[in-house]
């Protein structure tokens, strides 16, 4: 069950508790969880609307973006754009796509970088973010290049080439911009603060959640009007996976999707719209407890015969045969965005549970790599190498040139050159 639909859920149970019930104590522990649960998500949309959203703690600098660890380590990052030089989607056959998908999604995930696939004015981009950590800058330049070196050789293999990026594209593709005060959010500030020292009088245990929300905003709104912080909007509605559902793909249906992905993502209503993935390796002790988890549900549901349990069970244990199928598929940890809707019905269809992002929050922290703990955070879940195929590069049409001689408009409303 989802989060926020549990918090609501026992929220709603409490009036129940506190009148039916011989003992009120349970309907307060009823709230005091409710409120645990709701507490980022409420936070997190008053901050965003009151003060902005804190992008990162990175130091941009031309080429590499920079920042210091805890334990007195370092962590550098570059940007690269992989650019399609001669293969493309439709050059591949059909039923050969979901074994260059395997590759290319393996290789991939192997560097643990941040995807961002972006719909510009002028074509679509495919971003990758790449991170190295360090005792000091120099190692970490140094790890960074050799993994950089290692994906490039990997993917040339596939007619894909990586070509450095500045970090401000980034922002670009966000279609940030810095956040403006005036005189609406201090009085949404003053009022909420108001409200909090209301209900601390009169319902102390709501006024202790209003507060919690308001001083945290009213601290960000003072930073960043007279303590110089820099705060921003972040455009656009995103959506995120919460968890992958499909048995498996067929071939011609990794594919096909892809292709319709592709499409979608390469047509002039796309503009201005991405989808981020962030992806590492899961280990094999996650797999075993997947596989323990499935055999307990089946146990558990045969012993009291509940059907429904117990089709679910059968349907993860046969999903869980994904790594000894015909293409062998490995298992990755995935946080999985999107602010485009054609792609969000595509996922949908294709098995995945998404949820609707209440804040911009959860793609900074997917992008830029930080965690707020008491803020909206990204989902992770464990996906196969073949949920994760329709989003490789393949889904970027060839380079074309910007200049020359005007030849008209292709399929998807682009200018083309000779």
């Amino acid at each position: 069950m989802r989060r926020l639909e549990l918090a609501f859920l026992l929220l709603a149970a409490s009036p129940f508790a506190f009148t039916l019930g011989p003992y009120p104590e349970v309907g307060w522990l009823l709230v005091c969880l409710g409120l645990a649960l709701l507490y980022p998500y409420a936070r997190s949309l008053a901050e965003y609307c009151i003060a902005g959203v804190r992008l990162h703690d990175w130091e941009v600098g031309e080429w590499k973006l920079l920042r210091e660890l805890p334990g007195k380590r370092y962590e550098v990052a570059a940007v690269l754009e992989v650019v399609t030089t001669s293969g493309t989607l439709e050059s591949v056959e059909p039923l050969k796509y979901a074994l260059v998908a395997k590759d290319l999604v393996e290789f991939l995930a192997s560097a643990e970088p941040t995807i961002l696939i972006h719909r510009g004015e002028d074509g679509l981009h495919y971003y990758l973010v790449l991170r190295a950590e360090g005792r000091s800058l120099e190692e970490a330049e140094e790890g960074l290049k050799t993994k950089v070196n290692i994906l490039r050789r990997s993917l040339f293999t596939y007619n894909l080439e990586l070509h450095p990026r500045r970090p401000r594209v980034l922002f670009e593709t966000l279609g940030v911009r810095e956040k403006r005060y005036a005189w609406r959010e201090w009085l949404a500030a003053v009022v909420l603060a108001c409200l909090s020292a209301l209900l601390l009088y009169y319902l102390p245990l709501i006024g202790l959640f209003a507060s919690g929300v308001a001083t945290p905003t009213c601290i960000a709104l003072v930073r960043a009007r007279l303590g110089g912080e820099r705060r921003y909007v972040v455009a656009g509605r995103w959506w995120m996976v919460e968890s992958p559902e499909a048995v498996r793909f067929t071939r011609s249906e990794v594919y096909h999707y892809t292709l319709r992905v592709s499409k979608h993502m390469t047509s002039r209503a796309s503009v201005g719209t991405s989808v981020l993935l962030r992806l590492r390796p899961a280990t094999l002790r996650e797999q075993t407890r997947l596989e323990k988890r499935a055999a307990w549900r089946y146990v558990m549901a045969t012993a009291f015969d509940w059907l429904g349990t117990t089709v679910r069970a059968m349907r993860e244990m046969e999903r869980l045969q994904r790594r000894f199928s015909d293409i062998p598929e490995a298992l990755f940890w995935c946080s999985l965005l999107t602010s485009n809707e054609a792609v969000k019905a595509d996922l949908d269809v294709l098995g995945f549970s998404t949820i609707r992002a209440f804040t911009p929050y959860p793609v900074v922290q997917a992008l830029f790599g930080w965690s707020g703990r008491l803020l909206e955070r990204p989902l992770e879940g464990l996906f196969y190498t073949l949920d994760l195929a329709f989003f490789t590069p393949y889904v970027v049409r060839r380079f074309m040139f910007k200049g020359g001689v005007y030849f008209g408009l292709n399929e998807d409303g682009d200018e083309v050159y000779v």
